[in-house]
């Protein structure tokens, strides 16, 4: 097919769902894709990295060669640390979903359908657009991980420097990172047990999980300087 006659028809693809308030999860999933493939036709990939990156996790059970995903794993490692320090499992969820990058996924979105002159109806700031997000996590990328893969480091000269302070000690201690489901939830569920966790495995293959909140969307998405900084 013709480059121009593919990007058009793609374009028509997305348009059509850009345009409604809410997306089923195979509509969410094919949004995904005909962007990316959308990108992949004109070139585009290398300006929109963290949409890439999130279409990828959207459809590969493990995220293992990113240098994105290690600088991301990176950040939330710093996330869990600030947690700790303040013994306040809220802000480490905060923290760690700003580290995922959602706000920049959310602009990348904007800017690409704003760039071929498509709706934003979609991804408008408001409240369908949280609905969005959290049906990202609870279908798209449920399960799906993001980790380091050891024969990476040698491509990462900046992960060379956080493994090794002066005394050789490895210092990026998260090995991976899932959203994750607790297959014992239920609506008898004692009121401090959550139904959603971020769960982090460290180097050492002891995970903590942490509940997951879907009400922060308008913290992760909009201003956000109050919040401690994991850059």
């Amino acid at each position: 097919m013709d480059k121009a006659i593919r990007t058009d028809h793609l374009k028509r693809q997305i348009n059509d769902l850009s345009l409604k308030k809410s997306l089923t999860v195979s509509e969410q999933s094919y949004f995904f894709s005909r962007i990316r493939q959308l990108l992949e036709n004109e070139s585009l990939k290398d300006d929109y990295p963290i949409f890439v990156l999130f279409s990828d996790w959207t459809l590969h059970p493990t995220i293992d060669r990113s240098d994105l995903a290690g600088k991301i794993l990176y950040h939330i490692f710093l996330s869990l640390d600030k947690m700790n320090q303040n013994n306040n499992s809220l802000l480490g969820t905060i923290l760690i979903l700003k580290s995922l990058r959602f706000r920049e996924l959310f602009e990348d979105i904007q800017n690409i359908l704003k760039r071929f002159d498509l709706s934003t109806n979609i991804v408008d700031y408001g409240i369908d657009v949280f609905g969005f997000f959290n049906q990202l996590i609870k279908e798209l990328l449920l399960g799906n991980t993001l980790t380091l893969n050891p024969k990476m480091k040698n491509h990462m000269p900046w992960l060379k420097k956080i493994c090794n302070d002066s005394t050789g000690k490895e210092i990026l201690n998260i090995n991976s990172f899932t959203f994750y489901k607790n297959p014992q939830y239920s609506v008898d569920s004692p009121k401090e047990e959550s139904e959603y966790y971020l769960s982090c495995t460290n180097i050492n293959n002891v995970t903590m999980q942490i509940p997951l909140e879907f009400n922060l969307w308008q913290i992760i998405l909009g201003d956000d300087n109050y919040l401690p900084k994991v850059d």
